[in-house]
């Protein structure tokens, strides 16, 4: 059929097309190499005729275009061109009647042939045809498997069935005779299948696949409540979530190949369905536990993509831990402990109650930080009572809850009982009347530890002591040293109770604080290692100090006691007269509530007035007597007439309550209240102008000991210098010897005046006692030396006396304007009340570094009581330390503020402030460190810094010295040409050069020939 076709195209078609000019016919030249295939005598000549025609206007190529077309005027073209019309019929006709005959012999081939053509999309089964019958949906997910199970339905046995698709061909499974399976892995794209056998063919199948729902991606935007503290926060890809309680989610589900996004509530089955789009939004209020998936869904498939687990986080109550201190400086209640929150915190109060009303005040905190320290102080009630009342406090926080309101959490209660005027009396009596046997004990002890250490010393040089005994003898010291030790150191602490008892006004405050400085400075470190040199006695090889400094060193820890105890005596007295006066003040303004409320109770509050007012009378009686007993009493007003008077006074008011004259009450209760007030006054009054009486006294006293020390120093001076180069075989080495006695002896004048007016007054402080120690010490020992022919040694001992010497002048001139300050300049009558205020820049600098050295040593011991974990004390060591480090931080912002100070102390002092600041923070959160220790030594130098540079300007300011006293510096007269000599040489004869002999031959000759130039 082909064939035919074929020929009938290139035969006929063609050239009819050609011949109707249909298409292009022949060109001249195809035509002239057709007519030259017909007859080859022309060869190239019709060809090269057509050539050269194509030349214009050339006579050459027309003359040969004729020449050769005379050669072609014979020829006869059509009889060259004949058609063979018969080869070329034949060609034709053969073809066609091939197709005939085929049609004729073969209808059905041709019939079949063109049905299939026409009907090209029904399906043509071979004979012997066989059914299959597929018995699962072709329609799959993308990227799937697919499981064709056919059913083959045939005449014929069927032992092998084949799956055909493209070009390729595998063998089915047959699972039983009529069954066979087949799977198709990961199917991506659409396609159609044929099943076949080695003869049969089935018709073919389609496998359709679609997408499946997709989630691309999605995020979840946190929006915390505002009370929270937290930043709002996006999270991707999570779908397990912790959030607080009122927490808004904002879900963004990004997919692809879905219709429909539908969320299900797993708690309630519920389903919100949002349709089709690049981005879908969902927002959610957590209020409690969530639980919901997400699905996506198309026409051809629902699908569970994601499960969500939302965890809603409940705002939980505060907690609150607080234990109570012991009280600190003048408070009375010390609080520590701790306040936690999930989120924060809205109020601390500080509730305190009592049988008729309930007071609170609100405690400083930090809002967002959700556990903090909680560290409160509470002073006790300013005024006093009539009878004891017991007040009960506790701690309530609140936290910052927005949804439920701010819930509370209480803390412990504590009790508190305020003391009546009377039993506050009696309580201080006992702890003073403990406080003045434990230093009598003390005094005892040290004597006793003195006769022991002279007694060993007695038998151990006679050769009477055996070795039991002497081992017995130290051990009864060494116990008598412990126990001494343990007192003293009960003695601080009963002291430091004392001083924190009780908030009189800043004078005596400051008293008690004096007091308390000195009874601590007993046990420092040179009393603990001579109390450790004492148990080293038997060995003479181990004694370091010999038993005459030894003797000294317990008299004059003697003498501290003995002034000590006198200073808290008068202490004492002066606090008890304070109060005293303070309690008639008001017991005064109790007999004015009378006025205004009398009632059924009047009488029982009338008798308990007048109770309380004999005990009055009875404690002015017990201080007269205190006073008396003093080494120098104060000069008090006798007031036992105003106590008979006001006592007969309440006598009268009974009366009158009892016969029910309310009017004759009235008036005797106005002046009684008059009359104690009055009472209150005179006593405050009295002490007042007998201390400043007693003040400028001692400051007169104080004023010509120094008189006497500047003229001792003058003579030390004057000695040192006249007998320099003395050698001892001149009789003026004896005079030397003389001199240096007998200011041995003046010296003890001074040191035993010192000492009377040292337990006169406590503002001599505590270094009193080791100086002039040191003095007469450094005297004595250079008169030994001068007597033991050793000048140089004597010579050091003097100048160390004279630089004590000075050194004791400084200080004692520091104490005189302390004394002028509380006395008043001219030496008043009276002493102001005044309030605690900041002394001279560098006074005041000289205390704070003093202080801040003590409270190094306190961090240092503080340390090492938390290693060893005791942790009531070091709580309690804290509390102190805190209470102590925001005064001095107080003191060093009044001094920062001071408009006498320069930039470069200020800028010290700032320091100073920020290094305490964080020493503080340390000590609140209790991470105390050796850190903190080298802080606390870097504000003791900057503080010395700033002291050496304000004595700087006042050096500068005052360079021009005033005209002192006339004073008898010398006895024995020095030409003052030999003194000015000797002063300009002097610096070239120092001990210190070390030189070999043939050097010092060379520097005694130059000294010579300067002495002789002069």
């Amino acid at each position: 059929m082909t064939s035919n076709i074929y020929l009938f195209i290139r035969k006929i078609a063609l050239n009819l097309l050609k011949l109707f000019s249909f298409i292009n016919r022949l060109s001249y030249e195809d035509a002239c190499r057709k007519i030259q295939s017909y007859n080859t005598e022309f060869q190239d000549l019709l060809i090269n005729i057509l050539q050269l025609s194509k030349i214009d206007n050339n006579i050459l190529a027309d003359a040969a275009i004729k020449q050769k077309l005379e050669k072609l005027e014979t020829v006869e073209f059509a009889e060259l061109l004949v058609y063979n019309w018969k080869s070329k019929l034949s060609s034709i006709l053969l073809p066609v009647f091939t197709f005939l005959g085929v049609l004729i012999v073969f209808p059905n081939l041709y019939y079949k042939g063109f049905k299939n053509i026409v009907h090209y999309s029904s399906e043509n089964t071979p004979k012997h045809q066989f059914n299959v019958l597929i018995n699962n949906n072709l329609l799959v997910e993308k990227g799937s498997d697919l499981s064709i199970n056919a059913n083959v339905f045939s005449d014929l046995q069927i032992d092998h069935l084949f799956i055909c698709f493209g070009n390729n061909r595998f063998q089915m499974q047959q699972i039983d005779d009529s069954t066979f399976c087949f799977t198709l892995k990961n199917i991506n794209n659409s396609f159609s299948f044929t099943l076949e056998t080695e003869e049969l063919k089935s018709k073919s199948f389609s496998i359709s696949v679609f997408n499946s729902p997709v989630l691309i991606d999605y995020q979840v935007a946190i929006d915390y409540q505002n009370y929270v503290n937290k930043a709002d926060t996006i999270v991707y890809n999570q779908n397990i979530l912790n959030v607080p309680q009122g927490t808004i989610l904002y879900f963004a589900f990004i997919g692809r190949y879905f219709d429909t996004l539908s969320i299900r509530q797993l708690s309630d089955s519920s389903q919100l369905k949002f349709c089709a789009a690049d981005t879908v939004f969902y927002e959610k209020k957590i209020m409690k536990d969530e639980k919901f998936e997400v699905i996506l869904s198309n026409e051809n498939l629902s699908k569970d993509l994601i499960s969500f687990k939302i965890i809603s986080i409940p705002d939980n109550y505060p907690e609150i831990k607080v234990s109570k201190l012991d009280g600190l400086s003048c408070y009375d209640l010390v609080f520590d402990g701790n306040i936690s929150d999930d989120y924060g915190f809205s109020k601390l109060l500080f509730c305190l109650e009592d049988e008729n009303k309930r007071d609170t005040v609100h405690v400083p905190f930090y809002n967002n930080l959700t556990s903090q320290r909680l560290f409160y102080t509470f002073q006790k009630p300013s005024t006093s009572n009539l009878d004891d009342k017991v007040l009960t406090c506790h701690f309530e926080v609140y936290d910052n809850d927005a949804f439920h309101g701010p819930k509370k959490a209480v803390s412990e209660t504590f009790s508190y009982v305020v003391k009546s005027i009377i039993n506050q009396a009696a309580d201080k009596e006992v702890e003073y009347e403990q406080m003045f046997n434990k230093l009598e004990m003390s005094k005892i002890l040290s004597e006793e530890i003195k006769n022991d250490i002279n007694e060993l010393r007695r038998k151990s040089i006679e050769n009477n002591l055996s070795d039991w005994e002497k081992q017995n003898l130290l051990q009864q010291i060494k116990s008598k040293t412990n126990s001494l030790e343990n007192l003293l150191e009960e003695i601080t602490k009963s002291q430091n109770q004392i001083s924190n008892n009780d908030s009189f006004d800043s004078e005596l405050v400051e008293k008690q604080n004096k007091i308390s400085e000195m009874l601590n400075s007993l046990v420092d470190e040179e009393l603990k290692q001579m109390l450790e040199e004492i148990t080293n006695l038997a060995n003479e090889k181990k004694q370091d100090v010999t038993p005459e400094n030894l003797r000294k060193n317990f008299d004059d820890f003697k003498k501290s006691l003995d002034r000590n105890l006198e200073l808290l005596k008068k202490v004492k007295l002066e606090e008890d007269l304070a109060k005293l006066s303070d309690n008639l003040e008001f017991l005064s303004q109790n007999q004015k509530e009378l006025l205004n409320n009398i009632n059924e109770h009047a009488d029982e509050n009338i008798s308990l007035q007048q109770s309380v007012f004999e005990n009055l009378s009875q404690q002015y009686d017990q201080i007269k007597n205190d006073n008396s007993q003093l080494d120098k009493p104060l000069q008090l007003d006798d007031l036992r007439i105003e106590f008979d008077n006001i006592k007969s006074n309440f006598e009268k008011e009974n009366n009158h309550l009892e016969n029910k004259d309310f009017d004759s009450f009235l008036k005797e209760t106005e002046k009684n209240a008059n009359e104690l007030s009055e009472l209150s006054k005179k006593i405050k009054q009295s002490m007042q102008n007998s201390v400043s009486d007693q003040e400028a006294e001692n400051a007169d006293d104080l004023r010509q000991i120094l008189d006497n020390l500047f003229e001792l120093s003058f003579r030390q001076e004057n000695i040192i210098l006249k007998y320099d180069r003395v050698d001892f075989n001149n009789s003026a080495y004896l005079e030397q010897i003389v001199e240096q006695s007998e200011l041995v002896e003046n010296f003890k004048l001074i040191r035993d005046s010192l000492y009377s007016l040292s337990k006169r007054t406590i503002y001599i402080g505590a270094y009193l006692s080791k100086v002039t120690f040191l003095i007469e010490d450094n005297m004595i020992k250079s008169s030994t030396y001068f007597q033991e022919r050793s000048s140089s040694r004597a010579v050091l001992s003097q100048r160390e006396a004279l630089t004590k010497m000075n050194d004791l002048i400084l200080l004692l001139s520091e104490s005189l304007k302390d004394m002028d300050n509380a006395s008043g300049s001219a030496g008043g009558k009276s002493i102001k009340n005044k309030k605690h205020k900041p002394k001279k820049d560098e006074e005041s600098l000289s205390e704070m570094r003093s202080a801040q050295e003590s409270m190094k040593n306190q961090l240092r011991d503080l340390l090492n009581q938390m290693k060893s974990g005791d942790s009531d004390e070091i709580n309690k060591q804290i509390a102190k330390s805190l209470m102590q480090n925001e005064i001095y931080q107080q003191m060093i912002q009044q001094m920062y503020n001071s408009s006498e100070i320069d930039d470069g102390i200020s800028k010290l002092l700032r320091e100073v402030k920020e290094l305490m600041e964080k020493n503080h923070s340390d000590l609140a959160n209790k991470k105390l460190s050796i850190q903190t220790v080298m802080r606390q030594q870097n504000i003791v130098s900057k503080l010395l810094q700033a002291e050496s540079a304000e004595n700087e300007r006042e050096t500068e300011e005052k360079r021009i010295a005033t005209t002192g006293k006339n004073i008898s510096r010398n006895k024995t007269e020095i030409p003052i040409e030999d003194i000015k000599f000797e002063k300009n040489i002097d610096f070239l004869k120092q001990d210190d050069l070390r030189l070999n002999s043939f050097y010092k031959v060379i520097f005694d000759k130059y000294i010579n020939g300067v002495s002789n130039n002069e």
